[in-house]
């Protein structure tokens, strides 16, 4: 998460400067990842597979 998570700083009047992520933040941060699909693509360039596996995502079918 730390490579995703950025807080406004010192615009951030909430939080004081230097303080971490707190748990109900992580727990945000869990809950709104954890409807996300992930998908690693390897290999030489070839974009009718990989339009092939954007509309298996987008029509809710497993992608293996």
């Amino acid at each position: 998460m730390p490579i995703v998570y950025k807080n406004l700083g010192a615009f951030d009047l909430d939080r004081a400067p230097g303080s971490s992520m707190t748990d109900a933040e992580r727990d945000r941060y869990r809950e709104l990842f954890g409807r996300v699909t992930l998908v690693e693509v390897t290999g030489g360039i070839d974009f009718a597979a990989l339009v092939g596996v954007v509309e298996d995502l987008l029509s809710g079918a497993t992608v293996s």
